[in-house]
């Protein structure tokens, strides 16, 4: 049997987290061309099953497959591969949600990966925003104690690491910063191109336009997406938004009912339709309160949009001097920002040029590298083993 055997834990797939599985997906194909061999495990989806899970009642049945029938499969095909005489060398829970799971693999080295505490931390009261259900604040507190006893870490940025740190307490045997890269093939299309395929999307921007594009959680900021945005129209009454991903609030769009005429709101789009806009944008505006990393920045940069976004959490750490940045609560500074890249090219420009330069630190061969490096120091021997076979080989 291949000794570099690694047992790769991923999401749970009814909850549709797909930056998370698309993240797993990376992971595998790196180790895969690395020389592990991946056995891929997910909770089944038996109970959960053609239900929304994330609310009401199908949130508590897909709770009966994460946290009753996965450990139970984890655990059997933990033992199935120990009968075969395949131990696998390291378990990778690539999300730091599951790693309630580590106790299904014996005294096999496991590695977590964390995203971000955002959930963590809100359930703590962390954030000026309600605190989940009494339920949902002992799901964190489970996952927090779960994460005390990771033997080894790897995080998105230094920020995630540091959050890490200080709320676990503990000092895994190994932390590594690893940053992701680009989940999707990204790349500028022209302006004629652009044009098209949003024309045929539905997606009718006449003039320049803010481009924001995320999920609907309430650390994006999407209030300060609307004010600043209502700011600039004042004197740039030409200026459009298209707000992209999951829908806005009613309240959200309230606020914008006086502009309906130039707000955008496509849903959820294509690779294709997501680089289109991010081409055809003039700035990508991204306010968040907090970032475990921060992907849809480096996706508008690999198209060469101007960012402007908060300094809160990653945001800094990932975007370093290729964006404007500003608080998160700080509407003035925004529409300064904004205001510059809308009425000088110079500086649309140069934060393109930054830009592209700047994503050069996320490619899918560094994240690779990075993580293969990791393996070899929790699993040492197996990175023994491959040296000895080298030089058997080349002698």
């Amino acid at each position: 049997m291949n000794s570099r055997h690694l047992l790769l834990i991923t999401n749970y797939r009814p909850d549709a987290q797909w930056s998370m599985l698309q993240f797993s997906d990376l992971v595998q194909a790196a180790a895969e061309n690395g020389g592990w061999r991946v056995t891929r495990l997910e909770p089944p989806a038996r109970f959960g099953r053609g239900r929304n899970t994330t609310r009401g009642m199908g949130k508590y049945f897909g709770y009966l497959d994460k946290y009753m029938s996965a450990p139970q499969l984890f655990r059997e095909a933990y033992r199935r591969a120990l009968t075969e005489g395949d131990p696998p060398a390291l378990v990778h829970i690539t999300d730091h949600s599951n790693a309630i799971y580590s106790s299904c693999f014996g005294s096999t080295p496991i590695l977590v990966t964390c995203h971000d505490l955002i959930a963590v931390r809100r359930a703590l009261g962390e954030f000026a925003v309600d605190r989940p259900s009494a339920s949902g604040r002992m799901q964190q507190k489970w996952i927090l104690n779960s994460l005390r006893r990771a033997d080894h870490a790897a995080f998105d940025s230094s920020a995630s690491r540091d959050d890490f740190l200080r709320l676990t307490g503990s000092r895994p045997r190994s932390t590594a910063v690893i940053f992701p890269c680009l989940a999707q093939s990204l790349a500028p299309v022209s302006s004629g191109e652009a044009r098209d395929r949003l024309h045929s999307a539905g997606i009718n921007v006449r003039g320049p336009f803010i481009l924001h594009h995320g999920n609907a959680s309430w650390y994006k900021n999407r209030e300060q997406v609307i004010s600043v945005f209502l700011e600039l129209r004042k004197h740039h009454p030409d200026i459009e938004l298209v707000c992209s991903g999951a829908p806005l609030t009613a309240g959200q769009r309230r606020k914008l009912a006086s502009v309906s005429n130039v707000f955008h709101e496509p849903g959820t789009v294509s690779a294709e339709i997501l680089a289109a806009l991010y081409s055809r944008a003039t700035v990508f505006f991204f306010p968040s309160w907090v970032e475990g990393f921060g992907w849809p920045l480096v996706e508008a940069q690999a198209c060469g949009c101007p960012v402007v976004a908060s300094n809160a959490g990653s945001l800094a750490e990932v975007l370093g001097d290729s964006a404007l940045l500003a608080p998160p609560d700080d509407t003035s500074a925004f529409k300064a920002h904004a205001e510059a890249v809308l009425t000088r090219p110079a500086v649309g420009a140069a934060l393109r040029a930054r830009g592209f330069r700047n994503i050069e630190r996320f490619t899918r061969d560094q994240m690779a590298g990075d993580y293969l490096r990791l393996y070899d120091v929790i699993a040492p021997d197996m990175a023994e083993r491959r040296q000895e076979k080298s030089l058997v080989a080349a002698g």
